[in-house]
């Protein structure tokens, strides 16, 4: 289900190449740079454990020379649910995956959110591997975002209340000696949603659906699973393909419980 689009950006807050005030004055000394994150809270109404799956869909630059990114490499996702953000990590409840559809420019988020707990996960420009990020600013994305929820939860139904949000966090030299030089500050504000509504309602199919994410079960096969969704098959390497990270090196061997994104032909 779409629940909204997205911006994650670091960059100056004015164009580097912007024309001067009248008067002469420097645009420069005012701007400041930005880091721009998508921020999606999601709260669980119901009272069993609900497997969610973001979708991220984007168009990576085609111009070289406009820097980053250039795959889902370049941004940082961390999931709260707790009470504290678990940034990707053998021990996160979620990792950023690439889809491998031709377009290569969706990625996957899938995690639990235990009954009426409420969840927070965060997309922005990885400044924490790549430091270099926060000097270069010149980081810009935009896409939009689907959620789906797994059959495997338990219900034929389910609930959400979910608020996107873009949050801003200002700065003018992070490096300077004077606090009041580095010139922190925030803004966040609400998106609109693609129903208009907070509250979505999901219906959860036990069979697999063309772009919709899918939990493994026993005794499937991709070819199985294919034959359900597409009528054919023979087709099961099109799912294949784009759970490549997933399911690893060979398609026959698939695992109770894999979470795979089922392409829409």
């Amino acid at each position: 289900m779409l629940i909204s689009t997205f911006e994650v950006l670091l960059k100056p807050q004015f164009p580097k190449d912007a024309p001067s005030f009248p008067g002469g004055m420097d645009i420069s000394k005012l701007s400041r740079a930005v880091i721009e994150g998508y921020f999606l809270t999601i709260a669980n109404t119901n009272s069993f454990d609900v497997i969610a799956s973001l979708i991220f869909t984007l168009e990576f630059p085609q111009d070289t020379t406009v820097g980053l990114p250039k795959s889902f490499r370049d941004f940082i996702d961390a999931v709260d649910i707790t009470g504290k953000n678990i940034f990707p990590g053998n021990n996160s409840p979620a990792q950023l995956i690439p889809i491998l559809t031709p377009e290569r420019n969706k990625a996957r988020l899938t995690f639990t959110i235990p009954k009426n707990a409420t969840s927070l996960v965060i997309l922005q420009p990885d400044f924490i591997s790549q430091p270099q990020l926060l000097k270069d600013t010149n980081f810009e994305s935009r896409g939009y975002v689907e959620l789906f929820v797994s059959s495997q939860s338990k219900s034929d139904s389910a609930q959400l209340l979910v608020t996107p949000q873009l949050r801003g966090t200002f700065y003018k030299d992070l490096s300077a000696a004077n606090f009041s030089d580095v010139g922190l500050d925030q803004i966040a504000y609400d998106l609109p949603t693609a129903t208009g509504s907070s509250l979505f309602n999901f219906k959860l199919s036990k069979d697999p659906i063309a772009g919709a994410t899918y939990v493994v079960q026993p005794k499937d096969f991709l070819f199985s699973i294919a034959e359900k969704v597409y009528g054919d098959g023979n087709k099961f390497t099109v799912i294949y393909e784009a759970n490549k990270n997933v399911i690893g090196a060979d398609p026959k061997v698939i695992e109770a419980g894999q979470v795979l994104f089922i392409p829409t032909l």
